[in-house]
């Protein structure tokens, strides 16, 4: 009986299948961003914990920034432990097989709930047809694990509130599923609470077995944390250390191309995370968003996801934490937004002529994704697109994935014109152009020595950069990265 039903759940294997097909044909499109050294060198230190505490200890890295310490980096290590030589395609690979998670928790939860092999599988397919989180999944191994498991976790904990009886593994998974949700980010946190709404929802109380349940949860979600998490094994209490860092941030004091000002962190405004959800999220999902609504009262699992994403809202407008480089702190917020807008879609598809209009919405987003790549993270909707000159509005290419670009850019007119050991400068991310360099061109750090200075758009106006450009990468009309000629 448990085979024939895992067969007949066929429509999302034919899902994965092309989702892997994907991932084969075009993990090494991706460029490296400027956070994915120091995640997967961080990774490594753990590998040290694990073998030889006191080297842990005394690594010059964490003498030279201390913060890096209290930084959770249990999944960098996984990535390293699979991919020990630190190839960077194989990072952006790994990166996208490990979410594919998404694709099962989505279909799983919609089939769970609403009772349809075919229909469930709108569920990952809209979420997929999110490019601001599709875009983030190959090469960023901070956000985009936090989101998978933030929207695994909810799922879980949905379902786990369904069943009158539970045994020791369920509370077991759900425990190890809490635990790295919430050292992956603080704001895991909320799930706890998340789960007590829940329950009120459905049966509108709560057990003493409700209780004991949690206490178990919780009993199993902080033991991963000791276990895995040096900062927390070397003191429990670390954790309120962490909660203060997650909302101040002090390592990172940078400012912000925002509506045409570059501002400090001081100066960001309340609004900043509503105007980058409407401008970069497709504006078909944000009016379905809304239209959800309309169906929450008689929907359960939509009015835990709702009550999530606002809940997350009024946190974020009362704690002010810092923001930066568009929604990627938020990115977990839009599985689940992408999810209200798909049981919209679940619950409307029979009417009459519905399903094509779904359906060409679905074909002119995969489109605007299609010329975007893969640059998919870069995403402003058409509105966005109409109303301002995004350039010089709005951080594009805020994690330099172009950079790979430019340097192949140079590299092609290197070899067509028979020229040797050229001087590069690299406004970021110099590392990542040195990788892709394939030993053609030389690195200074002097831009006046230069022959080629590579910058993203958002550097190069900073920068005031007046010298001669040769070319420049661009995706969909919008320019990523120039690359000037001294």
């Amino acid at each position: 009986m448990m085979i024939k039903k895992i067969i007949s759940i066929y429509p999302l294997y034919i899902l994965l299948g092309l989702y892997f097909i994907f991932s084969f044909l075009t993990y090494k499109n991706y460029g490296i961003t400027a956070d994915e050294a120091l995640e997967y060198k961080l990774g490594k230190t753990l590998i040290t914990f694990f073998t030889n505490k006191l080297e842990y200890n005394n690594l010059e890295l964490f003498k030279q920034d201390p913060y890096l310490k209290s930084y959770y980096h249990f999944y960098p290590m996984l990535l390293n432990l699979i991919n020990p030589k630190g190839y960077y395609e194989w990072f952006h690979l790994a990166n996208l097989l490990f979410a594919s998670l998404i694709i099962i928790g989505a279909y799983i939860l919609c089939y769970k709930e609403y009772k349809n092999k075919y229909y469930a599988v709108i569920a990952p397919i809209v979420i997929l047809l999110v490019p601001r989180f599709f875009g983030d999944i190959p090469a960023n191994s901070k956000d985009m694990p936090f989101a998978v498991m933030f929207f695994l976790s909810l799922a879980a904990l949905y379902l786990f509130n369904k069943k009158a009886k539970h045994n020791f593994i369920e509370l077991l998974l759900i425990g190890i599923l809490l635990g790295f949700t919430q050292s992956l980010r603080i704001i895991g946190y909320t799930l706890y609470f998340i789960y007590f709404v829940d329950l009120f929802i459905k049966y509108k109380k709560i057990t003493f077995l409700n209780l004991q349940n949690l206490i178990v949860i919780t009993i199993v979600a902080h033991t991963l944390m000791w276990l895995t998490w040096p900062y927390i094994n070397e003191n429990i209490t670390n954790i309120i250390k962490i909660v203060t860092l997650s909302k101040n941030f002090t390592p990172w004091n940078g400012q912000i191309l925002y509506l045409g000002q570059f501002l400090t962190r001081e100066q960001r405004p309340w609004h900043y995370l509503f105007v980058w959800l409407l401008i970069s999220t497709p504006v078909f999902i944000t009016i379905m968003h809304f239209i959800s609504f309309k169906f929450a009262l008689k929907d359960n699992l939509l009015k835990l996801v709702l009550f999530t994403i606002y809940l997350n809202f009024i946190a974020y407008l009362l704690l002010n934490p810092v923001i930066y480089n568009g929604l990627r702190h938020f990115l977990y917020l839009l599985p689940l937004i992408a999810i209200t807008a798909a049981i919209v879609i679940i619950k409307t598809i029979n009417i009459r002529f519905v399903k094509y209009i779904y359906l060409f919405f679905a074909i002119f987003i995969g489109y605007q994704m299609f010329k975007l790549h893969p640059y998919e993270y870069i995403y402003f909707n058409p509105i966005a697109k109409k109303v301002f000159n995004i350039e010089k509005t709005f951080e594009t290419d805020y994690w330099g994935i172009s950079y790979k670009q430019a340097s192949e850019e140079i590299i092609k007119y290197l070899e067509i014109n028979n020229i040797e050991k050229p001087l590069v400068y690299a406004c970021n991310i110099d590392y990542a152009v040195s990788y892709y360099s394939k030993g053609k061109f030389i690195l200074t750090n002097k831009t006046e020595k230069a022959n080629f200075i590579i910058c993203d758009t958002e550097r190069d106006i900073i920068r005031k950069n007046n010298q001669k450009i040769f070319s420049s990468i661009q995706a969909d009309g919008i320019t990523l990265n120039v690359i000037r000629v001294n």
